[in-house]
C-alpha cells in the first residue's frame, strides 16, 4: 500500500508540471494517486504561506511596520489583516488569477506563477482521469484501481485472476494509454490562454 512518508513539498516535478509531456504528467499524477488530495493541499498551503511571507518581508523592508489591510477606510488588527491577506492569496491561487495583485511584492513572480498553474492543471487533469475511468469497463477500472490506488503488484493481480503477468501488463498499458490521450496535450498553450499575452515566463 502507498503511504506518505513525509509532507510533500515543491520540487521540479511539480514546478515544471505544465511543461512536461502527457506521459510524464501521467506518471506524476499516478504516483501516490490515492493521496492526491492531500498532496495537492500540502503544496497549496506551502505556496500560500510562501507568498504571504515574501509579501510581508518585502513590505516591511520597504519601511512599513506592522500588518495592515485597508478596506473602506477601516483599519484591521494584525491578526485580522493576516487572515484577510491569506484569504486573498488563496483566492488568487484557486482562481488562477495572476493579475489581481497575487504577484505583487514577491521575489520571483515567474516561479510563483508556474506553481499556481501547476496546481490548477494538476487538479484539472486528475478530474479528466477520473472522468475517463468512469467510462472504462468494470474489469479495467478494477484493474487500474488495484494497481494504482491500492498498490497491488502485477504479480499479485495475475495470481488473483489466474492469468499471465504479460496479460495484466498489456491491459494496464492500454488503460494508461487511453487515460493519457484524454489529458490536455499542450499545457503551455493552455497557460497562454490564461495569460492573454500579459505575462511571459522565462524558459
Amino acid at each position: 500500500m502507498n503511504e506518505i512518508k513525509k509532507r510533500p513539498s515543491w520540487d521540479k516535478r511539480y514546478t515544471e508540471y505544465c511543461f512536461k509531456p502527457p506521459k510524464e504528467r501521467m506518471r506524476i499524477l499516478l504516483t501516490d494517486f490515492k493521496w492526491f488530495d492531500e498532496i495537492w493541499k500540502a503544496l497549496f498551503d506551502e505556496l500560500a504561506d510562501s507568498i504571504y511571507e515574501q509579501k510581508e518581508y518585502n513590505r516591511k523592508s520597504g519601511g512599513d511596520i506592522g500588518v495592515r489591510v485597508q478596506s473602506s477606510g477601516s483599519k484591521y488588527s494584525p491578526t485580522e489583516s493576516k487572515a484577510i491577506c491569506h484569504m486573498e492569496i488563496e483566492d488568487g491561487i484557486l482562481n488562477c488569477d495572476l493579475l489581481s495583485g497575487l504577484l505583487v511584492g514577491v521575489d520571483n513572480p515567474n516561479e510563483i506563477s508556474k506553481k499556481v498553474y501547476a496546481l490548477h492543471f494538476m487538479k484539472e487533469e486528475v478530474n479528466v482521469i477520473l472522468q475517463e475511468l468512469a467510462l472504462l469497463s468494470a474489469s479495467d477500472r478494477k484493474l487500474f484501481m488495484n494497481c494504482v490506488y491500492y498498490g497491488k503488484t502485477i504479480d499479485e493481480i495475475a495470481k488473483d485472476q489466474y492469468v499471465e503477468k504479460s496479460s495484466i501488463s498489456t491491459r494496464l498499458w492500454r488503460i494508461k494509454k487511453c487515460l493519457r490521450r484524454a489529458l490536455i496535450i499542450d499545457l503551455s498553450k493552455e497557460v497562454e490562454r490564461f495569460e492573454e499575452g500579459s505575462f511571459k515566463w522565462d524558459m
